[in-house]
């Protein structure tokens, strides 16, 4: 027999087999503890998108929640002035200022003619802010700030930082028409514009005093 020749019989074949299996196995085990580089690059990739779409997901909605409500103050106030005119049969005047008002940009005011000891009619500041709107006082005038992060951006009808929207009762009507801060041709109906986070919107006043909602 050649000396360099084993003979291997069963038992010995299936304890090599065992043994090749178990090096598979731990080779294998060795490739699977961890994460390649190329691996973890991707799921930072992936979590960095996530969060850039989570944040402009939240910043849209903040955006649509602040001009939802500021046309909801400004329709409000409308609809504030338009029943104190009615009720108290004076005219009224609901005066917005915009963003480019150095003094009192982006808020509005209320006023009402009042007449005095010697018979003459003046527009005279009045309090008619309701709770929860932020409100900044100067002498006698009571200034309501839109909501925040919201700026008044003009009138489509009337040029100017002021925007003054008169309410005019006759009897069982109403008289609503716009002017500038500086007098002018009277508007209607008058627009105002708004903005937030590149949103735009707008609020319309017609001749009657209703409002529609852009």
């Amino acid at each position: 027999m050649n000396p360099g020749y084993m003979k291997w019989d069963r038992g010995d074949r299936r304890k090599v087999g065992r043994l090749a299996l178990y090096h598979r196995k731990a080779r294998r085990g060795d490739d699977e503890d961890g994460f390649s580089l190329m691996e973890l690059s991707i799921v930072v990739l992936l979590i960095s998108i996530l969060l850039v779409i989570a944040t402009l997901s939240y910043a849209n909605a903040s955006s649509n929640t602040r001009m939802s409500g500021a046309k909801k103050q400004i329709e409000s106030a409308i609809s504030r002035a338009k029943t104190a005119a009615r009720q108290q049969n004076a005219t009224y005047q609901l005066i917005f200022y915009t963003n480019e008002n150095v003094a009192n940009a982006n808020s509005f005011e209320f006023r009402r003619n009042v007449k005095g000891p010697d018979g003459s009619w003046t527009m005279t500041p009045v309090d008619e802010s309701v709770s929860g709107e932020k409100v900044s006082k100067s002498g006698d005038n009571t200034y309501i700030r839109v909501m925040e992060g919201v700026k008044i951006t003009g009138c489509n009808e009337i040029p100017g930082d002021v925007i003054i929207v008169n309410f005019r009762p006759s009897g069982t009507t109403m008289s609503v028409y716009g002017t500038g801060g500086s007098g002018g041709p009277a508007s209607q109906p008058v627009t105002i514009n708004i903005a937030t986070g590149g949103l735009t919107g707008s609020v319309v006043i017609n001749s009657l005093g209703g409002t529609r909602i852009n």
